[in-house]
């Protein structure tokens, strides 16, 4: 049945249809008999016409309500519902139509940006989640390695007649305690040395909790060691040592002891930070040595 709203009745009239012929504020109701007689209702307000909850996405054709047909000022916000539900629509907005002047300081809480991590373990951090820079300071502060010892020597050290035994060299033995353990621990030294034997010079080796490493092969009777200095006379200090990653397996947070021994053959004196001739003159020399160990974060 088609319905139709006009200011007078036409002459001719379509079948099936319905007529609102405006009188006034009113409107007087027509249908349209069989015979194609205008057949009158009742006479009906134009606020009766359309009641609430009267027309629905249903009852309404596809682009039946248009921009062109909805008048300024018609729409306003006490006629739209309080809530609307966009939960499953996609909305669109201009672009540059969000900008920080529409955005208000107070308006942007940590509340509304995800959980917040605000301390230095980073323990929840994840793709939702906010840091503030303070926590992020203090995470990497605690996890920048930064893990160094040395061992620092100025006294002498002497071992006359050694035969051959390793002994340790006092103030060259240092110890670590890890932070991560798939750390690695560079080994880093410099030791000054000399003999009472043109032939021979000190010879060296590192020790890790009392375990010897980062030694030559051992073949026959050979003595295995990490470094060895030389003789370059009764009035000169021969400086040697070596840099070593040792990468044996950590714990954190459990100390690591490194250290320096030394060795000669048989009855040839071992001198440290000094020279075989070490009578009172410019021409006797007073050296120092050193042993540093860095934790390496992998």
């Amino acid at each position: 049945m088609k319905i139709n709203k006009v200011l007078t009745l036409p002459p001719v009239l379509e079948e099936d249809a319905i007529y609102f012929v405006k009188n006034g504020s009113k409107a007087d109701l027509y249908i349209v008999s069989n015979e194609g007689d205008a057949v009158p209702v009742r006479d009906v307000g134009f606020e009766d016409i359309v009641t609430d909850g009267s027309i629905t996405a249903d009852k309404l054709d596809t682009f039946s309500v248009e921009e062109g047909k909805i008048k300024n000022l018609n729409v306003t916000s006490n006629k739209l519902a309080n809530t609307l539900d966009l939960s499953s629509k996609t909305v669109t907005l201009p672009d540059d139509s969000v900008t920080e002047n529409k955005i208000l300081d107070s308006n942007v809480t940590f509340p509304k940006l995800g959980d917040v991590i605000n301390d230095n373990t980073m323990a929840t951090a994840g793709a939702a989640n906010v840091a503030t820079s303070s926590s992020i300071k203090a995470y990497v502060d605690s996890n920048r390695p930064a893990n160094i010892v040395q061992g620092f020597k100025t006294d002498l050290f002497t071992h006359l007649n050694p035969q051959n035994a390793w002994y340790d060299i006092p103030d060259l033995s240092v110890q670590i305690t890890p932070k991560f353990s798939n750390s690695k621990i560079l080994i880093s030294s410099s030791v000054s040395s000399s003999t009472n034997n043109s032939a021979y010079g000190c010879v060296f080796r590192y020790v890790r909790d009392n375990t010897p490493i980062a030694l030559g092969d051992q073949r026959g009777n050979r003595t295995s060691c990490t470094f060895a200095g030389g003789y370059s006379g009764g009035r000169a200090l021969q400086t040697s040592g070596m840099d070593y990653l040792d990468n044996s397996s950590l714990t954190a947070g459990v100390a690591v002891t490194y250290k320096i021994q030394v060795t000669c053959e048989t009855s040839v004196d071992i001198y440290i930070n000094r020279t075989y001739t070490n009578g009172d003159s410019n021409d006797a020399l007073s050296g120092v040595s050193t042993l540093t160990v860095t934790e390496v974060y992998q």
